[in-house]
């Protein structure tokens, strides 16, 4: 390798998948070695810049990056067990011995994808300030500008995720020598996030709004879904601050920062609600037929909601198979299996062509409590996600059951009221084109849930069991913090409900097996911020099965807790094996790549260090 992964083959167009609908950026990624391209008969006009970046969001859906999303952000995670132990290098990341010589830690794609961002808003700042191109002006240029930042900043949340100090680049390379002098060390991952949420805050505000397709709207960056990628961002910052000197960060004013994230999460996960429920509000005053009367019993009016009668699943209709959901989708990496096609589900989960089983089937976790209507981990008798999420059968002697979520079109139910009856399934067909959820309205809901408890973790709502004077009902609760910590308990359990059609609510006066306390409208009283935390978490796991996010949820809480321990014993039960050999922080996030380490590392003159809990294994 003549330079670091992190640099090399960014302009190969072999390795370019473009999505349906972007331009050919082919005049620019041309095969040529990197010492002898040429960027001075290109950037002439906005047309240049659309088309690299056309060339940042297929990155993002190439195989390498989509891979690194599952086997990163879940495949560690009790979500899902190994079902083919063949798989050697996925059974030693189960088992907590990462290997760094293991190609699935080359964070190289990612740093193409980054690499092409910082060509956009580079060149984009040069053809406005020299006018090269007439009709691109500074108002064209913002809203690029804000979603070239946003693209760019969840390239970095990824690796920050999954390594917490990366290499910080914010300069574009087109050449070796730019590369080889460039030699940039980690940066913390709580930097890191400092400095892109600056920018996404000065840039918001001027973000598009309207990119004139569903498919632009939910698969570009624009207004809203910039602000739920800084709700996540500042939830998962406010994490990192804990225990900063502890962790050797050292970041003046901490706890008041954290604070301040965790306000600032809230705030931006607002925006968001309050959009779609605007966009909802605007579209009945138009089309009063929408409005559906059985969406009464939740907090959220837009949220879609099974018909009581039916036998299909109807969420999971309108959320995975539908796609691009009006007012739940808020962005979606775009797949229309024809240009591009889904590449991770039938390569680690189900493969349609074969009706077979892949090498991760659904961990023990998510199907123990299939008998229980209302069980505080794990699939219910009652929730449709059950099997919306595995092909569950009520005679399975095999114990491996296949994720099918995203590879099916249809579900129907054996029994409407006993999800343990199993379902009838029409698969899709061809290749797979499902679109790949990176934030839906439930990730917003559960984001400004999470940061109310982290946030609010010592109050407790009053009960007039517990306190005399405190409340009997919901209504006598006047508390400003109590009533926070009560709107989180109701946005967790809105997406319980909707999920859980068939179950009773014991407010109704019926005394049957599938009733829960979770639908009385006084559920939340005497409960505290640090109990909603754990709600949030189950509900979590249950919701985003598949999706790449329960390690992440892992790793988050680690880092709150600056330790291991409570994670994996509480969160995923894992083996004393795997506690023993996480014990350390690092030990949740990856090795750096061998092969980075041999031309980039401080040993070979370099500035890259190794994962101090993985130098053991680097070769």
């Amino acid at each position: 390798m003549k330079i670091s992964n992190i640099f090399s083959k960014l302009f190969l167009a072999g390795g370019l998948m473009l999505t349906a609908g972007m331009t050919s950026c082919d005049d620019y990624l041309t095969v040529l070695p990197t010492s002898q391209i040429t960027e001075e008969d290109f950037w002439n006009d906005k047309n240049d810049l659309d088309n690299v970046r056309a060339a940042a969001y297929a990155k993002m859906i190439s195989g390498d990056v989509m891979d690194r999303m599952l086997l990163w952000g879940e495949v560690r995670s009790d979500n899902l067990k190994l079902n083919n132990l063949s798989n050697t290098s996925i059974m030693y990341l189960k088992e907590g011995v990462l290997q760094p010589t293991y190609g699935m830690f080359d964070w190289s794609s990612y740093y193409t994808g980054i690499n092409y961002c910082n060509k956009v808003l580079e060149y984009g700042e040069k053809m406005v300030e020299d006018g090269r191109d007439p009709s691109f002006s500074q108002s064209d240029w913002n809203p690029l500008k804000a979603e070239m930042l946003a693209l760019r900043s969840l390239y970095y949340f990824h690796l920050v995720r999954a390594y917490r100090d990366v290499p910080f680049v914010t300069e574009s390379i087109s050449t070796d020598a730019e590369a080889k002098r460039a030699n940039t060390p980690q940066t913390k991952g709580v930097v890191i996030l400092d400095t892109l949420l600056v920018e996404l805050e000065a840039t918001v505000d001027k973000a598009a709004e309207n990119y004139g397709s569903v498919s632009n709207n939910k698969g570009r960056f624009g207004k809203r879904s910039i602000h739920a990628l800084m709700a996540d961002m500042y939830l998962w910052r406010s994490c990192l601050l804990r225990s900063s000197n502890a962790k050797g960060d050292s970041v003046a004013n901490a706890s008041a920062e954290i604070t301040n994230c965790l306000n600032k999460a809230i705030e931006h996960a607002d925006y968001v609600l309050t959009d779609i429920q605007k966009e909802y509000d605007e579209d009945i005053a138009e089309n009063p037929s929408l409005s559906d009367p059985i969406k009464d019993h939740l907090t959220i009016d837009w949220l879609t909601v099974p018909e009581n009668f039916s036998m299909t699943d109807v969420v999971y209709l309108d959320l995975f198979v539908l796609e691009n959901s009006p007012y739940e989708s808020i962005f979606e990496l775009q797949f229309d299996g024809a240009v591009n096609s889904t590449p991770v589900y039938g390569t680690y989960f189900y493969d349609i062509s074969k009706s077979s089983v892949k090498d991760l089937v659904a961990g023990n976790i998510l199907i123990s409590s299939v008998s229980s209507y209302d069980p505080e981990k794990g699939f219910g008798k009652s929730d449709n996600r059950l099997l919306s999420t595995v092909k569950y059968e009520p005679n399975n002697n095999t114990g491996a059951y296949p994720i099918i979520k995203n590879v099916v079109n249809d579900i129907i139910y054996r029994e409407r009221e006993d999800m343990s009856e199993g379902a009838v399934y029409n698969f899709r067909s061809g290749s797979l084109g499902a679109n790949w959820p990176v934030y839906r309205a439930s990730d917003i809901m559960l984001i400004k849930a999470e940061a109310i408890a982290r946030l609010h973790s010592g109050v407790t709502i009053a009960n007039s069991d517990a306190n005399s004077d405190g409340a009997t009902n919901r209504a006598d609760v006047t508390d400003a913090n109590q009533l926070l910590v009560m709107q989180g308990y109701d946005l967790v359990n809105a997406l319980f409900k909707r999920s859980n059609p068939t179950t009773k609510n014991p407010d109704d006066g019926e005394t049957v097996d599938n009733m829960s306390q979770r639908l009385t409208a006084n559920y939340p009283l005497g409960k505290s911020g640090s109990a909603l935390l754990t709600l949030v978490y189950n509900e979590r796991q249950r919701e985003f099965v598949g999706e790449g996010k329960r390690w992440y949820d892992l790793v988050r809480q680690a880092e709150y807790d600056n330790s291991t321990a409570n994670v994996l014993t509480s969160h995923m039960a894992a083996t004393t094996i795997v506690k023993n050999r996480l014990k350390q922080l690092y030990s949740m996030y990856n090795p750096v790549y061998s092969e980075e380490m041999k031309i980039a590392g401080v040993e070979n003159g370099g500035a890259l260090v190794q994962n101090p809990v993985w130098e053991r294994y680097t070769k």
